[in-house]
């Protein structure tokens, strides 16, 4: 079996794109068009192909950061219990 990446369509070679490595930047905040400039490809590329891996990226990076967020608030973090409070409440 061969380790060149398979041809698409149009007969051109898919770029070696791990989705790991997606997953891995889009947790710390990367967009897809930062993303896409990473692997040296167009945002679109990564929004046909790993559409649904950034998204999980961002939503654990969402999920870090509010319980981050809560857990200064409940240690009396007085403006993060001001803004959590005008937020959630």
């Amino acid at each position: 079996m061969s380790d060149k990446p398979k041809p698409n369509k149009t007969g051109r070679p898919l770029l070696d794109i791990s989705e790991n490595e997606v997953y891995r930047l889009a947790k710390v905040g990367c967009s897809n068009t930062e993303i896409a400039d990473y692997f040296g490809c167009a945002h679109t590329t990564i929004e046909r192909r790993f559409a649904h891996i950034p998204i999980k990226g961002w939503v654990t990076l969402k999920r870090r950061l509010r319980r981050k967020q809560i857990e200064l608030a409940l240690k009396g973090d007085r403006t993060m219990l001001i803004w959590l409070g005008k937020l959630l409440l």
